[in-house]
């Protein structure tokens, strides 16, 4: 006798995943940079203002063109202890997030570059305004981290559901905000990082920008995979 089995039609919708695939692994450059920041800022204690002559961010020097090596080594210097906390608490609750969607490749580049143009943002306008000033920290790039966050919970919305673009938008207009009204901030580099970070999210992942048409994965009676746009 023949027997006919007829196969249940599945159709499974997939969940789109980020660069990385979201994977809940440990944000190893996020950590690597804090333990050099850490290492650095015990260097620096220990050596009084040595690091600080020779790495913290001149306008002056700048203006010059000359040891522009300072664009990066300042990112590693912090003024003191409280400085230091709060620049790696923002970038451990900051760059995690991102590390985890872009990859650490991507992540660096993000950071690094974000840096560095924070500095120069702050450079420009120190020369605009006829200022003087050395600076130190790692705070623009991590509003670079910040800038590329606030991209992905506004393009990437399925995988930062429990972040609000609002709260995060307020986060943001506060930290500034706290930079203004405080002395010896450096603002200008937080706003050049930030803008910088979003900016180079734009460059990386342009396809976030334009809606995406969901795929369903059908198996149909034969057992066979079809995709179904």
């Amino acid at each position: 006798m023949l027997t006919l089995t007829i196969k249940e039609e599945h159709v499974i919708v997939k969940r789109w995943k980020g660069a990385n695939g979201m994977k809940r692994n440990l944000p190893y450059a996020t950590i690597i940079l804090m333990i050099g920041n850490v290492i650095v800022f015990i260097i620096s204690a220990i050596t009084g203002n040595l690091l600080y002559n020779k790495g913290a961010f001149d306008s002056v020097l700048f203006s010059f063109g000359v040891e522009l090596y300072r664009l990066v080594s300042s990112m590693f210097l912090h003024a003191d202890l409280e400085h230091l906390t709060g620049n790696m608490i923002l970038l451990y609750l900051s760059g995690e997030l991102v590390e985890r969607y872009c990859g650490k490749i991507r992540y660096l580049l993000i950071y690094f570059l974000s840096g560095i143009m924070a500095n120069v943002f702050s450079g420009i306008v120190d020369i605009f305004l006829g200022r003087e000033a050395l600076s130190v920290g790692a705070s623009g790039a991590v509003f670079g981290l910040i800038g590329a966050l606030l991209f992905l919970v506004l393009f990437a919305k399925e995988e930062y559901e429990e972040i609000t673009p609002g709260r995060l938008a307020f986060m943001i207009v506060y930290m500034l905000y706290t930079g203004f009204t405080t002395e010896n901030i450096n603002n200008e580099a937080h706003i050049g990082g930030l803008v910088t970070g979003f900016l180079i999210m734009i460059v990386l992942y342009t396809k976030l920008l334009y809606p995406r048409k969901r795929n369903a994965d059908i198996i149909d009676c034969d057992g066979v995979k079809q995709e179904e746009q």
